[in-house]
Parts: structure tokens; sequence; C-alpha cells
């Protein structure tokens, strides 16, 4: 029982934490890209959202290799979705690039380094065939999480758009988690009411 107890609280700590690290950005906002800590012509980017003052406000990878953007220009948010906008159709997130973006943001993927990430997402998302250093390992690792059951904690998708209207590079971001992460954050919290009921009940009987 305490076992079970001890595995909701630290669920539900691991939930709020992701929660409280959205990133503040909306449709409609522009964004600029301060530059990149990767060698491959992706990420990691370093975001300003121009909508809350200048300065850096997350940071990224991109899903495509077709569409490009540069640090020039500013980008419009036309949509914060679950899919990359390619020219030739809206190309649906994989789960296991969900969960990469969701651990790198989490802090717990200091094992690879930007090129790694960024490789593996582009060959998870179809559009690279190359493996870098590590990336193939982290692919793996990212699909055993989902085949045990990991769920999209909020992770979507920038379709970025340049002011004339041409599509650019779309970039992750972590959003406010789904209805169902939500859900298993409030298990988590009943579970935490119910051992203290437990707790206070069991000090009744013993006074």
């Amino acid at each position: 029982m305490r076992t079970c107890l001890r595995v909701a609280t630290i669920v539900a700590l691991v939930f709020t934490a992701r929660v409280s690290s959205a990133d503040s950005i909306a449709v409609g906002d522009l964004i600029r890209l301060q530059g990149s800590t990767g060698t491959l012509g992706g990420g990691a980017f370093l975001i300003d959202n121009t909508a809350n003052g200048v300065g850096f406000d997350f940071t990224t990878f991109c899903l495509q290799r077709t569409q490009y953007i540069n640090y020039s220009e500013a980008f419009e948010v036309r949509g914060i979705t679950n899919f990359a906008d390619d020219l030739s159709g809206n190309d649906t997130l994989e789960t296991a690039t969900q969960w990469i973006f969701s651990s790198f943001r989490a802090g717990l993927l200091g094992a690879y380094n930007p090129d790694e990430i960024q490789a593996a997402i582009w060959k998870l998302e179809g559009e690279w065939t190359t493996t870098v250093a590590n990336s193939g390992a982290l692919i793996t690792l990212a699909q055993s999480h989902v085949a045990s059951g990991w769920v999209n904690d909020g992770v979507g998708v920038l379709n970025l758009f340049y002011a004339d209207g041409r599509r650019a590079q779309d970039q992750l971001t972590q959003t406010v988690p789904e209805p169902g992460t939500l859900a298993l954050v409030g298990i988590g919290w009943l579970v935490l009411a119910g051992r203290k009921r437990l707790s206070d009940w069991r000090g009744s009987l013993r006074s």
C-alpha cells in the first residue's frame, strides 16, 4: 500500500512540474530564432517570443528539413497543433518524438547532445534516414517508453509562417497538458488526499 502511495506521489509531482513549465505562447504571436546550439541546421533553437518582450523564452527543435527559417525575420504562429503542416499535407507528430521533447524540457536527456536529439526527431518524423552518434539509442529509448504506456503531457507543434504567407519550419513546444494528463494529475492528488485521511484515521484510533 505504501509503495503505491509513494508512486502516486511521484507521479503527481512530476506532472505538476510539467504543467508549470508550459511555454507562454499563443496563435498570432511573432517569434524570432536567436540561434542554435546544434550543428545540423536544426535545434536546439533558442526562441524569443516577441509578445513577452525581448529575450530568450524557451528552447526547441524543428520537425522539417525541407522548410526553412532564418535569424533575421520574425515568424507568425498560425497554429499550435499536433502536426507539422507539410506541403504534402498535415503530418501528425509521432508519440516517440513527443516523449523525446518532453524529456528534454524536463532536463532528463543530459546524456544526449542537441545534434543527437535533432537527428532522432527527424528520423522518427520521416525527414531523415541518418543516425548521428547516439541518436539511434535515443529512438529506441523513446519507443520503449511509448510501448510501456507513456502518453503525451502537452507537447505540441508551432506552425510557423513568414510574413508573406509562406510556410516556415515548424517547431516543437510544451503546451498545457492534454485532458488525459490532467486526469492523471487529479488522480495523483486524490491518492495523496486519501493517504492523509488514512493517516488521520490511524492517528485517531491510537488516541
